[in-house]
């Protein structure tokens, strides 16, 4: 992710900088999600019949 930062850093462009930005931002928080979600076990409700 440094080289990332560091590579951001050298855009030129301010428009290109800041799409580049949020698409970084955008896979940050889906790795942070993907992550989180893979260390808690999630409880499936099924429906119980009566």
């Amino acid at each position: 992710m440094e080289e990332l930062d560091a590579a951001l850093d050298e855009v030129a462009s301010l428009d290109e900088d800041r799409i580049l930005r949020s698409f970084l931002t955008v896979i940050k928080a889906t790795l942070r999600t993907t992550t989180s979600s893979r260390s808690r076990p999630t409880a499936l409700r099924t429906p119980t019949c009566r």
